[in-house]
């Protein structure tokens, strides 16, 4: 029998790896023209988030309950910046920053718990 816990760790990383793949492609991609022109704050600080998670994606793997804390609190955070300067009319950017880390992150948490 398959244990559960390694199925949710891997379905953690996976997820989480996906997700931190895709947003470190995308900031780097699009951000970089606006940083080197220097003149979007929003981006920096989305930037900065997307590092948080991307630390607490690494740490996850060694320390999933800790991890996972951080992957939850940065997509949380993400989702909460987001919200706060775009509003309601960009509700679906908030979700599809913010699921994919609070997903991952739980998965990792719910595997850290399970530890005999």
């Amino acid at each position: 029998m398959i244990n559960k816990k390694k199925i949710f760790i891997w379905l953690a990383r996976i997820l989480g790896g996906i997700a931190v793949l895709f947003f470190g492609i995308l900031f780097i991609g699009e951000g970089t023209p606006d940083l080197i022109a220097g003149d979007n704050g929003l981006l920096r600080s989305m930037m900065i988030l997307m590092a948080f998670a991307f630390l607490g994606y690494i740490f996850a793997w060694f320390r999933e309950k800790e991890g996972g804390w951080i992957l939850t609190i940065s997509g949380f955070l993400t989702g909460l910046y987001i919200f706060y300067n775009s509003g309601m009319k960009d509700i679906l950017s908030v979700l599809v920053f913010s699921v994919p880390f609070l997903i991952s992150g739980l998965l990792f948490v719910y595997a850290g718990k399970s530890d005999n």
